[in-house]
């Protein structure tokens, strides 16, 4: 067998004959797939289902981030739908850091696809900033079933539901605007002036960004003004196949 006709054979046999591609325009895209995941120190092993990642690649840059401590690894599933996402059993986070990312008083959106059950503490799915009051964003879901974009404190809610998963878009003018997202509709708006000093983005929690969420995350990306609300809500929407 040629060599392309071997790699063809084992794409196939890992279902990576079509693999997501970044958002376009987007500073930081991180997709829940075989194709950016890998389980071994040495980033040569894809992840299969089961496998926890140990290497996540972000799909804009190209850039590769290491989550070290074996505890702390999200797990690469496969659900019904044969869609892959990374599961958090509530303990497990993995940052990425990137310069790409906007920073300072900017404009910004950031969204993800995830889902949370009903009634969990006020958790951070994905968020990115200084752990510094104020300086950080962040996307998660409350014990009011509720989803939220916030900016430590100070932030808005919009409803949730039990089902999932939701794709949630928060979206920050220099004015101090936020608008939520969810599905495509606009659910919520409010005013949270901040000046977004970019450290790492963070699947997951950090200490100071209350509980961790509990459930599969598929896909997320941070972008500035050149990347429309519409073009990142369809592109969340778009399968981890």
């Amino acid at each position: 067998m040629s060599r392309l006709g071997l790699g063809l054979a084992l794409n196939s046999r890992m279902g990576l004959l079509s693999i997501p591609a970044a958002l376009s325009a987007s500073s930081l895209s991180i997709i829940a797939h075989p194709a950016y995941c890998r389980s071994d120190a040495a980033n040569t092993i894809p992840c299969a289902a089961g496998d926890a990642i140990q290497w996540w690649r972000d799909a804009t840059s190209g850039v590769w981030s290491q989550q070290a401590t074996s505890g702390l690894r999200l797990i690469l599933r496969q659900d019904g739908n044969g869609e892959w996402y990374a599961d958090n059993d509530g303990t497990k986070k993995h940052s990425f850091s990137d310069s790409n990312c906007p920073a300072g008083n900017v404009s910004v959106r950031i969204g993800a696809r995830y889902s949370a059950p009903n009634g969990m503490s006020s958790s951070s799915v994905f968020n990115y900033g200084t752990a510094a009051s104020g300086q950080k964003v962040f996307i998660g879901a409350n014990s009011l079933n509720q989803i939220f974009v916030s900016v430590y404190g100070s932030g808005v809610n919009g409803a949730g539901g039990t089902t999932g998963p939701y794709r949630v878009i928060g979206s920050y003018d220099p004015a101090g605007n936020w608008f939520l997202y969810k599905n495509g509709t606009s659910v919520s708006n409010g005013a949270m002036t901040t000046n977004i000093v970019l450290s790492s983005a963070t699947i997951g929690h950090e200490t100071t960004d209350g509980a961790p969420y509990v459930g599969p995350f598929y896909r997320g990306a941070i972008c500035g003004s050149g990347v429309t609300v519409t073009a990142l809500d369809a592109w969340l929407a778009l399968p981890n196949k």
